[in-house]
Formats: C-alpha cells, sequence, structure tokens
C-alpha cells in the first residue's frame, strides 16, 4: 500500500552540508550522507521499500503568499509559446509548443487522504489549482506549478514569468525553480461539444468526407518550427534551413532615425543612458516588454511567419504618429530590431508617406541595413496599398 507520513524535526546542521539534497542530471535516487534529506533517505531504505523513498522538506523561511501565486497565474494565461516550460530533451521533437491557457482557477481544497480533520484550528492550508486547456506540452503543468510555488515563497518576482513566456528558449528557464511533483495532478474532466458526439453512419456529409478522403493523394508536410527549422513529417529528413529569429548576443544600442523624429532599434536602446542620449520621449515595444520612464507601449507580437500585422498595426502606427505631432522622438523596437521592428517602421512609412512596399523597404534598409522582415510579414505588407492603409489605422 502507497503511504505518505508527515514529519517534524530538528536538527543541527555542523554536520551538514545544507538541509536539502543536490539536484544532478542523473537523477534524484542516489545516497546523500552530507544532506539532512539524503540522510532521512538513507534511514527509510532500511525499511526495505519497493521504491526509493521520496522526502520533500518544506522550508521554514519564507512563507507561501496564495496572493502572489494568482498573481503570477495570470501571466500564463491565454495563448502563449510554452517551450520554456516544456522538458529539455523533448525540445527535439519536430512540433511548435504554442498553447492556450483558458483558465487557472485556486480556490481552498482539501487533501486527498482517508484520515483528515477539517478542523479551523489546523496548521495546515491546503489549495486546489484547477488548469483548463484544450493541450499542454510535456511537463507544462508541473513546471508552471513549480514556477508559481517559487513566486509564491518570493524566490522570483512574478514578472519573471512575463519574460519566460516573451523569450521562449530552455535558456529561460530559472535554473533554481523545481517542477512540482507529480502527486495530486490528475486529469479532471475532457468537455466534448455534444454534437461532435452524435454518429450517424448514414449521414451524407460523413459519406462526402470518406469520398473527398479517398480521393487525396499521398503527400510530404514540410513542418517550420519556430526556431526556422524544417522538416518533412513523412520521414524527419531534415532541410536546409536558418533560424527563423535573430539571437541578439551583441550590444546593439545605437538608435537610428528613418525619418523626423522615429528612430528603430533592438531592446538594447531601451537603457536610460540611451534614452537620454537620442532624447527618446515615446518608446514602442514590439514582443518584448521593458520598464522605462518615458511614455511606454506594449504590443503583443510574434515573430512567426502567420501572426497577423493588422491588429499590431492598429495599436502601433497611430501612438508612433501621436509622437510625431507633437515633434517628440519616438523609438520603436523589437528583441534584436531586425523583424517586427522593420515590419512596423515599413508600414509606417508606406501610410503616412505614401511610399509602395519597395520604395519603403529601401529606405528603412538603407538606414539599417540589418532589418529583415520574415517572409509572412513581407507578403502581408506587399498586399497593403502604399498610402491607403485605412484599415489598421
Amino acid at each position: 500500500m502507497k503511504a505518505r507520513y508527515l514529519a517534524f524535526m530538528s536538527y543541527i546542521g555542523t554536520g551538514f552540508r545544507r538541509s536539502e539534497k543536490l539536484w544532478i542530471r542523473t537523477g534524484r535516487n542516489y545516497p546523500d550522507p552530507e544532506s539532512v534529506q539524503g540522510l532521512m533517505e538513507l534511514a527509510l531504505l532500511k525499511l526495505r521499500s519497493l521504491k526509493y523513498p521520496n522526502v520533500t522538506l518544506s522550508s521554514r523561511l519564507n512563507g507561501f503568499d496564495i496572493e502572489k501565486f494568482r498573481e503570477g497565474a495570470k501571466y500564463l494565461v491565454g495563448v502563449h509559446d510554452f517551450t520554456t516550460f516544456k522538458k529539455n530533451d523533448k525540445l527535439r521533437e519536430y512540433k511548435h509548443n504554442r498553447r492556450e491557457i483558458k483558465s487557472i482557477d485556486v480556490r481552498p481544497g482539501k487533501p486527498v487522504v482517508t484520515d483528515y480533520t477539517s478542523k479551523q484550528d489546523n496548521v495546515f492550508d491546503y489549495w486546489d489549482i484547477e488548469i483548463k486547456g484544450r493541450a499542454f506540452v510535456h511537463n507544462q503543468i508541473r513546471r508552471m506549478i513549480g514556477t508559481l510555488n517559487s513566486v509564491a515563497i518570493g524566490r522570483i518576482d512574478p514578472k519573471e514569468i512575463k519574460v519566460m513566456l516573451q523569450v521562449p528558449s530552455k535558456h529561460s528557464w530559472v535554473s533554481f525553480v523545481q517542477s512540482g511533483p507529480p502527486d495530486g495532478l490528475y486529469l479532471c474532466n475532457v468537455e466534448y461539444n455534444p454534437e461532435d458526439l452524435i454518429y450517424n453512419a448514414d449521414s451524407t456529409e460523413i459519406v462526402k468526407l470518406q469520398m473527398q478522403k479517398n480521393k487525396l493523394k499521398e503527400t510530404e508536410t514540410v513542418v517550420t518550427k519556430v526556431d526556422g527549422q524544417r522538416f518533412i513529417e513523412k520521414n524527419n529528413v531534415t532541410l536546409p534551413s536558418t533560424y527563423g529569429f535573430v539571437v541578439d548576443n551583441k550590444p546593439d544600442n545605437i538608435p537610428i532615425m528613418i525619418t523626423d523624429f522615429v528612430y528603430i532599434g533592438s531592446q538594447d536602446c531601451t537603457a536610460s543612458d540611451v534614452v537620454q542620449a537620442y532624447d527618446i520621449q515615446h518608446i514602442l515595444s514590439l514582443g518584448i516588454d521593458v520598464e522605462t520612464d518615458v511614455n511606454h507601449k506594449f504590443v503583443e507580437c510574434l515573430d512567426l511567419p502567420e501572426t497577423d500585422i493588422k491588429p499590431v498595426l492598429q495599436e502601433s502606427l497611430p501612438f508612433i504618429a501621436n509622437a510625431v505631432s507633437s515633434s517628440e522622438n519616438v523609438l520603436v523596437h523589437c528583441n534584436a530590431g531586425v523583424s517586427r521592428t522593420s515590419m512596423v517602421a515599413i508600414a509606417y512609412v508606406m501610410h503616412y508617406k505614401c511610399m509602395h512596399y519597395d520604395d519603403a523597404y529601401s529606405l528603412v534598409k538603407g538606414k539599417r541595413p540589418a532589418i529583415q522582415p520574415n517572409d509572412g510579414f513581407r507578403r502581408q505588407l506587399k498586399s497593403l496599398k502604399a498610402g491607403d492603409i485605412h484599415s489598421v489605422s
């Protein structure tokens, strides 16, 4: 029979390296007599348990702030790229990691045990966390809970979650955050559209679909990942590719003026000394949020070919135009100042300078040679008429 026990203890730490075991890549089931946790596990092994004993230490230094937990959970709700929250050894799977969290409900609960008292003076608080979504990446829920636990005990700031989502990468994962344990994690419910559960073999629509399916020819699907790598789905053949985003690992802190009062650059240009040197009074951040003392607007925008640029331009162009009308400098930036920044800059020139795409692209490219809007951005910009973008402004 599987059992869990709660034990209170005190110890003198002179003879121990620390209370917790060191975490190593090969796993946690190894002897560590120099830690309190490891020594307790060695003692429990003498009981000849079928599995390696799992000892979890409770922190005595920090309280658990459920309101901070809820605050951090708000950042996770919505459509995001959860690459940061995916287990590292699964990142080579040729699938995108964009998922939608519809809701995270945190409410008082109780332990799933047979012996439990509901007295008001109980020394423990129990919480049920219900997460609703259509699908999840590998280890996403456990990593989300581990991150929120770290927020609740004050080890990381809730805004760190925003960064982990805005820069989806295994390198954005905070190394000291431990994934939540699998204990207590279970599937609550599966919701279906009632109409989808009705099967009628004689349905005209089903017959049509079967006929259309029989006419389909065998084909190979080319899958493009977020990082730009391409694969043939049929046999995992790797195609020649480059990164779908620019790795911004060099200082790029010189904003470039493309037209009167309008500057473009990377997120390095948002540093306070640069802002002061160039008299930047407004900052437009595309997909990468920053902290600044000047007038600031953040617009959600993923650097993906399938991103619809119209909602982005609807928010961005008026912000730039308002700054220019006041004869005040405005900086437009993303992560590297290459794709998203150039997309908005070109659209601005097309609209307010009445240029065709090729002329607007040449103007911005001549000012900042590093720009390179992705294929989807270019295709959508070319479909906009010069000086006639009233559908997005």
